[in-house]
């Protein structure tokens, strides 16, 4: 039998005490956690009040370093944005109309994957699409999610990818096929 020290009450406890019902490794053991349940349990206004405290007490400082992190995140990571971004606006579209199933939602690696087999190019003009989210939110070829039957949800069957152009031209006008099919852009 394994022991360790709890850092909170310095007491000796078996290992297994250090873990939760998921399997999760925790810092204290289960004695010092189910105490600071029943503690937070008994002052919830007083914990709600310190919260507050600090919220407003380091207001700034907090929406100054969440800025900065998010400043140097989009510059690492530009193109995981755009993709997670194109997720959750389609989870929200789909939600917001009642179509929203998700088993059969898109996700980012159905997306890095239609990116792949593209190579990177619209579905319909063929022009390499610009997938950078750091461009101007109008830029003709920045890549976006493409819906092959607008009155279906954003399924992993119904969706493509191409241009943000060719995606407000098709919008409700033209069929998925008859716009393929199209010869030339219409830009």
């Amino acid at each position: 039998m394994d022991y360790e020290q709890c850092p909170r009450c310095k007491r000796q406890r078996e290992t297994t005490e250090f873990f939760n019902d998921r399997g999760r490794r925790l810092k204290t053991c289960q004695f010092c956690r189910n105490r600071s349940k029943e503690w937070n349990h008994r002052n919830v206004q007083r914990c709600r009040y310190t919260a507050k405290r600090y919220y407003y007490a380091n207001h700034n400082r907090c929406k100054k370093l969440n800025r900065e992190y998010q400043k140097i995140y989009s510059q690492e990571n530009p193109v995981k944005i755009r993709m997670t971004n194109m997720v959750s606006h389609g989870r929200i579209y789909d939600t917001r109309r009642g179509f929203y199933n998700a088993n059969n939602h898109i996700d980012r690696p159905f997306i890095e994957q239609l990116l792949h087999d593209l190579e990177g190019k619209c579905v319909y003009c063929q022009k390499e699409m610009n997938i950078n989210s750091q461009t101007e939110s109008r830029d003709k070829l920045l890549m976006t999610i493409e819906r092959i039957d607008n009155t279906l949800n954003h399924s992993k069957s119904n969706c493509t990818l191409c241009c943000f152009n060719c995606n407000s031209t098709r919008a409700n006008r033209y069929s998925f096929e008859d716009f393929l099919m199209m010869k030339y852009p219409i830009w």
